[in-house]
This record gives structure tokens, C-alpha cells and sequence, in this order.
């Protein structure tokens, strides 16, 4: 089975997943992971003039024995939704995702941490255009988790949004 198969048939089996295989331990190898785990993340997306304001919603959460996160998002005002898989690529040997966004958007790469900050980095793919990008998580706090997001689209790499987000009543113990 060619790897591309291989991944086709893990996306639909994850995306066929009842939700009440969420909420299981997480794998040692994305452990990396869990301050992002099991929590309803809010915050607030702002426009890079900062005249517009969205409402964001993201959460991980574990399935398959805590071996992949599943991962589920939207924002609601731009009529977009999103959804993809954290797991443990073995030939990689590291952490790896891949995201689908309703607008015909993915990404994919891989996952680090370091110095308790927490960063997906890889390619953006828009109907359009593609580039490379990095988002990095920053936990100043108990509940609240810091977005901040780098993209080469035009030219050298720049800052984007940052997001503050909030944990909303499901804050796992």
C-alpha cells in the first residue's frame, strides 16, 4: 500500500471515529502535546488592521488509545471549520499533523516544543498559492493559551495574529 493510500485510509477511519473514543490517555509520544488536550480553547482573531474581530474555537482531543489527537476548530464568522490529526510519524520519527479547512485550505508539517512553547511548522496550501508557516503555543498560565502565527508568504517571514485564548469549562484534571 503506497503512503498516500495509507494516510487516505487513516484520514477516513479518524474522521468516522465516534466522539466517544475522546478523552483517552495520551501516548508518550505526544506528550509533548498535553497542555493543548482535552480543553475547549476560546479566543478572539483579529484582522492584521485590527478592525475586525472573529470568535475562534480549537480543541485536541485523544482517540485510538491516545496514539493520535484529533483536532477540530472553527471560526464561525468566516464560515470556516477545520479538522486534522496530530499522531507520531514513525519514519519521521516526530510528531506530525495534517489539517483540512472547509475553504479548500491545508496544512501539514511537523510538531517541536521547546522551552514549554509548543510549534507546528510546515506548508500552507491554499487553492491559490502555498507557503511554509509556523504557529507557536505559549502557556503564560493555567487556562490560557497564546497563538502566534509567522508566514513567508510574501516574501521574508512575518508575524500575523496572535490569539489569546481562554479554557472554557472542560479543563481536564
Amino acid at each position: 500500500m503506497s503512503k498516500k493510500s495509507l494516510f487516505a485510509a487513516v484520514v477516513f477511519f479518524a474522521l468516522s471515529l465516534p466522539s466517544v473514543l475522546r478523552g483517552q490517555a495520551l501516548d508518550e509520544k505526544l506528550i509533548l502535546l498535553k497542555p493543548m488536550v482535552g480543553t475547549t480553547w476560546e479566543g478572539t482573531l483579529k484582522s492584521p488592521d485590527g478592525r475586525q474581530e472573529f470568535k475562534t474555537v480549537q480543541r485536541l482531543d485523544a482517540v485510538w488509545n491516545g496514539s493520535v489527537l484529533r483536532y477540530t476548530g472553527s471560526v464561525p464568522d468566516l464560515n470556516d471549520r477545520f479538522e486534522g490529526f496530530v499522531y507520531w510519524d514513525p519514519e519521521a520519527n516526530r510528531i506530525a499533523f495534517f489539517i483540512a479547512h472547509s475553504k479548500g485550505v491545508i496544512k501539514r508539517g511537523t510538531v517541536s516544543g521547546e522551552d514549554g512553547i509548543i510549534t507546528f511548522r510546515g506548508r500552507i496550501l491554499f487553492p491559490e498559492r502555498q507557503f511554509d508557516f509556523r504557529n507557536t503555543f505559549e502557556f503564560p498560565s493555567e487556562g490560557v493559551m497564546i497563538d502566534r502565527w509567522f508566514q513567508n508568504a510574501f516574501g521574508p517571514w512575518q508575524p500575523g495574529h496572535v490569539i489569546e485564548f481562554k479554557a472554557k469549562g472542560d479543563r481536564p484534571s
